[in-house]
C-alpha cells in the first residue's frame, strides 16, 4: 500500500461545524477514533497547520 494525500477546500455546507463531524458525515470510510487519532498525529491539518479536535472549518480552509 503506499500513502495519498487527499486534498480539499472547504464546502459551503461544512462550514463552521467541526471538522471532525464533517468528516464522519462525508467520508464514511472511517470512525472518528480513526480521525481523532490523524489529527494526533498531525497527518489531518488545515491549512498546512496541526489542529485540535475541536477545529472547526473556516471558509477558504485547505484541508489535508
Amino acid at each position: 500500500p503506499y500513502k495519498y494525500t487527499f486534498t480539499t477546500f472547504a464546502k459551503k455546507r461544512w462550514l463552521n461545524r467541526s471538522l471532525v463531524e464533517v468528516l464522519l458525515e462525508e467520508f464514511k470510510k472511517y470512525n472518528r477514533e480513526h480521525y481523532l487519532r490523524a489529527i494526533d498525529e498531525g497527518s489531518l491539518t488545515i491549512n498546512g497547520n496541526k489542529i485540535d479536535k475541536n477545529a472547526i472549518v473556516q471558509e477558504h480552509d485547505v484541508i489535508r
